[in-house]
């Protein structure tokens, strides 16, 4: 009923399968792997690989390779399957439940179980244990199994041990909410199952607690929960919760309430929904896993919480390239009561591979990013004022004149400004009253005419040859009390370099 692989090639293999990532190692190719984790953290993985072959592999905790001596592959009846493997831990005895098809099949399709007594070294029986194609499942209540058949809202509760007759019917919770469905034990008997439209309006119903459970008439009336994106649940001590997807792509938590679910609690995260997981161990601890990209990469996330209200998050790994190592996909996470797991995802290209991640206690702690330097902007250096030559002042009779601001040396090209000041004498008999104008002189030429003490004027130097000389001045024309008018000139000499 299995085939083993020997120590030797199960290492090498492990060796060339840890290259995906840092702590991440592939347990050989296929997809749509199934998870449990036992009290000792020994994780059970089941997954459909290659050829329609259902792979098994036993994980020791902190093993990087599966244990040689369980089983590698499960005979089982039929020549494939559409659905994922579900794996069911008791102390030693294994199951693992999954939909058939083709010949040798019941009806052509049917939900085997598939058991070991001696914790997977061997998996000597089978058996038909319900007729539906699950795509969720939870053990629950007591020694059975809970499915959502795929792409519809039937629900189906089947026996693991084969103690009572194989289910003929299934409840169907909804005529017009196919998609999506997902399903958790609200207390240890108590089933609860959401699903949705395809536009996403989702649904919920729980078992009412008496009677046939595959009969929907035993189940309470639905109700709708507001818009739902690949809802998972995922109940325990803490109580049942929901991960569910924003329409923006946020990934939010809500608790149950008993008549409904409570306000939708943001993880602070985007991400791709159909990758999205989540798991309360024993303790009551919550596991959310799903799978995030940005600029760096495509990165698979781990998220916990105690109460489902307050989370932490980080990264398992890295793939370098979005979409380059084939994705993250069919996600599963599960840990023992101490908080301790694993995460199986199918990634890989072209044909894909499961790879197991360790995770918990906690979440991942992800590096403080570095913050990008600032760069210091340099300092424009200030502008470099030339040197001015003392105030040229002319002294006479009804009072003195004094020209500044003309500078030694000017570059072609700049701007200086001239002030020409006038204070006028204290004596007897001046007939100036003052300066009521001021025409100021490049050259021959004038420049600016100010009638406005103080007189100020702005000299431009353009078309100046470098090394020559010219004259900056200015005229004075003078108010007096009797008499012609007169006038006083001032000038500098002023050199271009």
């Amino acid at each position: 009923m299995h085939t083993k692989t020997t120590l030797a090639a199960t290492l090498a293999f492990a060796l060339l399968a840890a290259a995906p990532g840092a702590g991440a190692f592939s347990v050989g190719p296929g997809g749509q792997p199934g998870l449990a984790v036992d009290a000792a953290g020994t994780a059970y993985i089941a997954w459909n690989g290659p050829s329609a072959v259902l792979r098994f592999c036993r994980l020791p905790r902190r093993a990087t390779a599966c244990d040689p001596t369980a089983a590698a592959s499960i005979a089982v009846t039929g020549t494939g399957s559409s659905g994922r493997p579900f794996v069911v831990v008791s102390g030693s005895r294994v199951v693992v439940v999954q939909q058939r098809y083709g010949a040798g099949v019941p009806d052509f399709s049917a939900l085997y179980a598939l058991t070991s007594t001696d914790g997977g070294l061997s998996f000597p029986v089978q058996r038909v244990i319900g007729k539906i194609a699950v795509s969720e499942a939870i053990p629950g209540p007591n020694d059975t199994i809970s499915g959502i058949e795929d792409n519809s809202s039937n629900f189906q509760n089947s026996p693991l041990d084969g103690s009572a007759p194989v289910p003929v019917g299934s409840a169907a919770l909804s005529g017009d909410h196919p998609l999506g469905g997902t399903v958790a034990l609200l207390d240890a008997s108590t089933p609860l199952a959401v699903f949705s439209t395809l536009s996403g309006a989702g649904q919920f119903r729980r078992y009412a607690g008496s009677g046939n459970i595959n009969d929907q008439a035993n189940w309470t009336s639905a109700l709708d929960i507001g818009a739902v994106r690949y809802p998972k649940l995922a109940g325990g001590p803490s109580g049942l919760f929901l991960l569910n997807t924003t329409e923006s792509g946020g990934e939010v938590v809500s608790k149950f309430t008993g008549a409904g679910f409570g306000t939708p609690v943001p993880l602070g995260i985007n991400a791709d929904p159909s990758s999205q997981h989540m798991f309360e161990d024993a303790a009551g601890r919550l596991h959310a896993v799903f799978a995030h990209g940005d600029g760096s990469g495509l990165h698979l996330m781990h998220a916990v919480s105690d109460d489902g209200a307050n989370w932490r998050k980080g990264t398992v790994v890295t793939v370098s390239t979005p979409g380059g190592d084939g994705g993250i996909g069919d996600t599963r996470v599960a840990t023992a009561p101490d908080h301790i797991g694993v995460v199986v995802w199918r990634g890989g290209s072209p044909v894909g591979e499961v790879r197991v991640a360790a995770v918990g206690p906690d979440a991942p702690v992800d590096p403080a990013p570095i913050p990008t330097p600032i760069p210091t902007p340099t300092p424009k250096p200030a502008p470099i004022k030339p040197l001015l030559q003392p105030t040229k002042r002319l002294t006479v009779k009804e009072g003195t004149y004094a020209l500044s601001g003309v500078p030694f040396c000017v570059k072609n090209g700049s701007s200086y400004s001239v002030t020409l000041a006038f204070k006028r004498a204290r004596k007897k008999n001046n007939i100036v009253v003052k300066v009521r104008r001021a025409d100021f002189f490049l050259g021959t030429k004038r420049v600016l005419k100010d009638t406005r003490a103080p007189f100020v004027a702005t000299i431009h130097v353009t078309n100046a040859k470098v090394g020559k000389t010219y004259t900056v001045g200015a005229r004075a024309y003078l108010k007096v009390r009797r008499g012609p008018a007169r006038t006083r000139s001032i000038s500098r000499t002023v050199k271009t370099c």
